[in-house]
């Protein structure tokens, strides 16, 4: 198969939802032929006009750590113009995850300005990291630990984390599982009460049949002896 454009790079891409740039952030746990251990997040235009096999940098940024996820999610829906070409976010292997503004890191003038937020309540490496479809100011992160995040980035540089998904529904289990025992104990305690009911009713059945043995006993002594009486007196 023909090679169009390529960048060597051992990175993870994002394409841009609506522009012709892709993102590449260092790999975590790549090793490339310089063994150098730094991490780098470049944009690059994906320009196919020209007859270079290289894609051209657009803009380029250092990263405190390397990459596990990549993502490029469209602007946020309350965002002004400085964000027109959305927001990159990358899951990092400390457990926190970087939004940067590619639209100021394609700028020559403003790549200072570029990094927006810090996202930091995971507490392993982020392994999962996806732009709502639906609502591109949300964003969905996971990581080693198991929680699920969901932070708004209408205010990019003041993002609201909404309560891990994992303490919900740990509470929930918990919840659950309680319901469950206390249906348990009940039903448990009705086999109790019909067990006791079924003894009891047992033992009355018994002593009914012990009634009635005694009476068909003193019925027949009693028959007995009118017998021998009436044979002693010469009865018929």
């Amino acid at each position: 198969m023909a090679c169009i454009k390529s960048a060597a790079r051992s990175a993870l891409v994002a394409f841009a939802p609506d522009a012709p740039y892709l993102a590449a952030g260092t790999m975590a746990g790549a090793v490339d032929l310089s063994f150098s251990s730094s991490a780098t997040l470049e944009i690059f235009k994906l320009d196919f006009q020209s007859d270079a096999h290289e894609l051209p940098v657009a803009g380029a940024c250092p990263s405190v750590d390397r990459f596990n996820r990549l993502s490029w999610g469209k602007p946020p829906g309350s965002a002004s113009e400085d964000y027109a070409l959305g927001l990159v976010a990358g899951g990092l292997g400390d457990g926190s995850i970087g939004v940067w503004n590619p639209l100021k890191l394609i700028s020559s003038e403003d790549q200072g300005g570029a990094f927006v937020a810090k996202l930091e309540n995971h507490v392993g490496p982020v392994r999962g990291l996806e732009f709502s479809s639906l609502s591109s100011n949300l964003l969905a992160s996971g990581a080693d630990e198991g929680e699920l995040c969901i932070w708004d980035l209408a205010k990019p540089s003041e993002p609201s984390h909404f309560p891990s998904l994992r303490v919900h529904m740990s509470l929930n289990t918990f919840e659950t599982r309680k319901n469950e025992e206390e249906e348990e104990d009940k039903e448990e305690e009705r086999r109790k009460r019909k067990k006791k009911g079924d003894e009891e009713e047992e033992e009355e059945e018994e002593e009914k049949e012990v009634v009635e043995k005694e009476e068909r006993r003193h019925t027949s002594g009693g028959c007995t002896v009118n017998s021998e009486q009436r044979a002693a007196r010469g009865d018929g």
